[in-house]
């Protein structure tokens, strides 16, 4: 389903993707991994930084 998404048209544009993640979130965290996406960090909000650059 996250690599549907990440082919839309409306996507097409970008040059990266950021998301964020609570990191005790695994399920998702290894979702976003296994199709590409890397860890930048933390957030001031404690949330897991994951980028994808297209």
């Amino acid at each position: 389903m996250l690599q549907t998404l990440l082919q839309r048209p409306e996507l097409s544009l970008a040059q990266k993707n950021e998301v964020g993640i609570e990191p005790d979130n695994l399920a998702s965290l290894s979702c976003f991994k296994h199709v590409g996406f890397k860890e930048e960090g933390f957030d001031a909000d404690g949330f897991m930084i994951l980028t994808l650059e297209l």
